[in-house]
């Protein structure tokens, strides 16, 4: 797996970023040890199985969990998920919420988990769950009972990291990559999609099925609202020079990362090269 350094840019991405409101977990995954502490200040800490779990430090937001194929192998016969805040157990969310995380997936994959939150491990009938789609595309559900919606899309950028958020408004479900929406469906009408449980991060354990994710796992967060696509994108935008090389071109646009973002640009978007932003006559290339 190749980690790309943090860059002197993410200090300046860093400074004076506002936490926005209905913030009800943050995990950064910056502590050593076997706990994660929730810098929401809800005090729902996530537990990391150290044995099965590696933690890395250049990362979005300067830490992640990484689960490698060899280890999470022995999440069938182990029977728990490796990384997860059992405090949501407890927690009421009844109405809109978002959820997401950057994530770097080292191997495509037919399906592996990303951020779960079920009563239901086996037949997944309740909560949601965001993951990693046929093709490394990224996919979501939200489910409660005979109601469900289920959306995919964004292909995932190899080899580097990507971020993903998944909001409910109470009608509709959005997915979004890295700052950009790229599904979106209707749910019939408004319902809860809450449920008991805890928030699983990169593993999905049920009694008859045991799935690992490959990859890391960074900066997750979870809000009792819906963000709006302006909010996501700060929320992207936030670390997201800890996910790029500044001297690379990662759109493949001309423009170099870190020139992109000291501009306000989408190092992971190569359409706003033929943009005009600041209205010169000439493109942002």
């Amino acid at each position: 797996m190749k980690v790309v350094p943090v860059s002197a840019v993410a200090l300046a991405l860093t400074a004076g970023v506002p936490v926005l409101a209905g913030l009800e977990g943050w995990w950064r995954f910056v502590d050593e040890g076997p706990v994660s502490s929730d810098l929401s200040g809800n005090g729902r800490d996530v537990s990391v199985d150290t044995n099965r779990v590696a933690r890395l430090s250049n990362a979005p937001g300067g830490g992640a969990v990484w689960f490698d194929g060899m280890t999470n192998a022995a999440v069938v016969s182990d029977g728990y998920a490796y990384v997860q805040a059992e405090g949501f157990e407890n927690a009421a969310i009844p109405g809109p919420f978002t959820v997401s995380g950057w994530i770097y997936a080292d191997e495509p994959s037919m399906f592996a988990p990303i951020l779960f939150r079920t009563a239901d491990p086996d037949e997944w009938s309740d909560g949601f769950g965001v993951f990693v789609d046929e093709g490394s595309s990224v996919g979501a559900f939200v489910r409660n009972g005979g109601v469900e919606c289920s959306i995919c899309g964004g292909a995932l950028y190899a080899d580097m990291w990507n971020h993903v958020a998944l909001t409910y408004t109470g009608s509709e479900v959005s997915l979004y990559v890295n700052g950009l929406p790229v599904a979106h469906g209707d749910v019939p009408e408004a319902e809860s999609f809450d449920v008991r449980a805890p928030l699983e991060v990169g593993t999905l354990v049920g009694t008859d099925l045991s799935i690992p994710y490959s990859g890391a796992i960074a900066d997750v967060r979870f809000w009792s609202h819906a963000l709006s696509a302006q909010d996501i994108d700060g929320v992207y935008r936030q670390f997201l020079a800890d996910a790029v090389d500044e001297y690379g071109d990662d759109d493949c646009d001309g423009m170099d990362n870190a020139w992109e973002i000291r501009h306000g640009l989408n190092p992971k978007c190569g359409e706003d090269a033929s943009r005009d932003e600041d209205g010169d006559g000439l493109s942002n290339l």
